[in-house]
């Protein structure tokens, strides 16, 4: 549009993002509890941009953290909210068991041992 005077983005960068919380996480963290490397952000559904943030492929156990649940985070605002349930349930016809954890309360333990039970089937 000629003549249309927008302002241009001078000095201003992107916003930043938070690392994901599958960077956060050593592999060895994992493997002290006995456990495999996961995949991480794991895209599991064909058509969709949807991932896991960990998943052990093999047993299709999938693991999400779920941050900014104190600070109204898009997992607690209503269309973040109603988003993650269209892929959490997806990811239960798809037969995959989903643990959900707080960045600060993963508890490896309760992982080993879902893990060891869905690979002694």
């Amino acid at each position: 549009m000629a003549g249309l005077n927008v302002p241009q983005n001078k000095g201003r960068t992107a916003r930043k993002r938070k690392p994901a919380p599958s960077t956060q996480i050593s592999d060895a963290v994992f493997a002290f509890y006995g456990l495999p490397a996961p995949t991480r952000e794991h895209r599991f559904y064909p058509g969709r941009k949807w991932r896991i943030d960990f998943a052990f492929i093999d047993v299709k156990l999938a693991i999400e953290i779920e941050g900014g649940s104190h600070i109204g985070g898009r997992h607690v605002r209503p269309y973040g909210f109603s988003a993650d349930m269209e892929k959490y349930n997806a990811l239960n016809a798809m037969g995959w068991q989903l643990l959900r954890y707080e960045p600060k309360k993963i508890n490896y333990e309760q992982i080993a041992a879902v893990y060891r039970g869905l690979f002694n089937k």
